[in-house]
């Protein structure tokens, strides 16, 4: 069955194997562990406990900011990024956000035209963000 849950420790291992597969700056598993507060939700996505991806945001006031999202590469193009966002959109609803703000490589083209399609926009730039020649867009949506 397909479920998006609360991470906890049993999941750490299959978090960190995706990470490292999605991102050339992959977090450690100090990072995620140290991560959590009162205002950062840790969710993975599972098919029959597999995790196929997970998504780390924090919700301050009324503002949503995603930190980290990422599906396994043996089930990317098949929707769940789509249901982790879908979920991250309603449950930051349920908290009152009413904006959502999240960086992305510039050289991103598919992450960009994936969070385009769910209307995020581009309000601005970080310079270097990613390194000495890499900037970051931000994307933001309304959502209330």
């Amino acid at each position: 069955m397909l479920e998006i849950l609360d991470f906890n420790l049993s999941h750490l291992s299959e978090v960190l194997k995706i990470e490292t597969e999605s991102f050339e700056n992959p977090w450690t598993e100090k990072m995620f562990l140290d991560y959590p507060d009162k205002n950062t939700y840790f969710k993975v996505l599972t098919l029959n406990e597999k995790v196929l991806g997970y998504n780390v945001f924090q919700i301050v006031f009324n503002e949503a900011h995603i930190l980290k999202i990422a599906v396994s590469q043996n089930y990317r193009r098949q929707g769940f990024a789509s249901k982790l966002i879908l979920d991250f959109l309603e449950f930051s609803k349920s908290l009152n956000a009413n904006e959502v703000f999240l960086e992305v490589r510039a050289n991103n083209i598919n992450a960009i035209k994936f969070y385009e399609s769910f209307n995020f926009t581009e309000i601005g730039r970080r310079p270097k963000y990613y390194g000495a020649k890499l900037d970051a867009i931000i994307l933001r949506k309304q959502i209330q």
